[in-house]
């Protein structure tokens, strides 16, 4: 891997490794051939219904569950976010949401910025990649933020 650049790793099964190097940005991620993070026991034992469990994910992933968790008030929410980080910033955001609020935030932060997305749960890191194909200056990576080792953000999003 001389030349190692953003990298947009789409695996090609669930069980392929989704970790990988991004040496353009500066971030020090395991390699490729790594094993895949562990889920913490928090997240397994009380929330595996709704973060992990594939069929779940997609029926919980829907604009519709996100205003109804926040009472209406995702847009509002969001605005407020987005209005403390300026377009072209480099932004980290240590886990992925439900909704809507990944591809939009990717949009306000736009190409001229960095825009990643690191979750342990690789079904989460399958559906924020779907959300970011539009936005190349975006990636998900399958990690735990607890080993991220890089450069500085000028924002960190942890929302909802």
């Amino acid at each position: 891997m001389d030349d190692i650049t953003r990298s947009t790793h789409y695996p090609d099964s669930p069980s392929s490794p989704a970790i990988t190097i991004d040496e353009s940005n500066g971030l020090e991620w395991p390699e490729s051939n790594a094993a895949a993070p562990d889920i913490p026991d928090y997240l397994q034992d009380t929330y595996h219904w709704a973060y992990i469990h594939p069929r779940n994910v997609r029926l919980l992933d829907r604009e519709i569950v996100v205003r109804t968790i926040l009472w209406q008030q995702h847009l509002r929410l969001q605005r407020l976010a987005f209005a403390e980080i300026e377009p072209g910033q480099s932004v980290l955001q240590p886990a992925s949401v439900y909704g809507s609020f990944v591809p939009n935030l990717a949009a306000h932060v736009g190409p001229g910025g960095r825009f990643d997305v690191v979750d342990v749960a690789q079904v989460q890191v399958e559906s924020a990649r779907r959300k970011l194909r539009d936005h190349p200056h975006a990636t998900a990576y399958h990690a735990n933020i607890l080993h991220f080792r890089g450069k500085p953000y000028d924002a960190v999003v942890c929302y909802f």
